[in-house]
C-alpha cells in the first residue's frame, strides 16, 4: 500500500510540471495531438498526459470543447485510438476496451491523481465529450465525407 501511495504522489507531482518539463513520451503525445488537430485559429491544449507502459490518456481542450484521448504505443509510435469523456477515467471501461487489468487500474489512478490538481470546470469540460468512440469509426466516417464532398476531412464536432 505504501508503494502505491508513493507512486501516486510521484505521478501527481510529475503531472504538475510545466510544458517544458514534460517527459519524452508526453512530448510525443502532445506533438501528435497538436499536429493532428490544431487549426489556425484553434490550438489544442493537451494536459495532463499520463502514461503507463504502452498506453496513455491525454486530457484536451480546444476552444470551448474538451475530452480525453486514449493512446496506444505500437512499434514505438503513439496512436490515438479512442476519444471520450468520463468513461476513459474508469479502470473497468479501460479493461473492456482491451487494456490489461493492472495497466488499466494504474492508468486510471494516474489520471485521477493528475486531475486532482485541476479546477472542476476543466474536469467538467473533459467529461463533456460524452460517449467513448473509436478513432477508426471516426476516420471511416471522415473518409466517406471526403469522398462525397471531395474536400478536406472535417473534424468530428466533439473532437479536436
Amino acid at each position: 500500500m505504501f508503494k502505491i501511495i508513493c507512486t501516486l504522489m510521484l505521478i501527481a507531482a510529475s503531472c504538475s510540471l510545466s510544458a517544458q518539463q514534460l517527459n519524452p513520451e508526453q512530448k510525443a503525445i502532445q506533438s501528435l495531438i497538436a499536429s493532428t488537430y490544431d487549426q489556425a485559429n484553434s490550438k489544442v491544449q493537451t494536459s495532463p498526459i499520463v502514461t503507463v507502459a504502452d498506453y496513455a490518456i491525454a486530457d484536451w481542450i480546444q476552444g470551448e470543447k474538451g475530452g480525453r484521448a486514449l493512446l496506444k504505443k505500437t512499434n514505438g509510435n503513439w496512436e490515438i485510438t479512442m476519444c471520450g469523456g468520463q468513461g476513459l477515467t474508469v479502470a473497468k471501461n479501460l479493461i473492456e476496451i482491451g487494456i490489461p487489468t493492472a495497466q488499466a487500474h494504474e492508468l486510471a489512478n494516474a489520471l485521477k491523481a493528475a486531475e486532482t490538481q485541476l479546477d472542476q470546470q476543466k474536469i467538467k469540460l473533459f467529461d463533456s465529450f460524452g460517449k467513448t468512440i473509436s478513432l477508426k469509426e471516426m476516420q471511416g466516417n471522415h473518409h466517406a465525407d471526403r469522398a462525397n464532398k471531395n474536400e478536406k476531412t472535417e473534424k468530428h464536432p466533439h473532437h479536436p
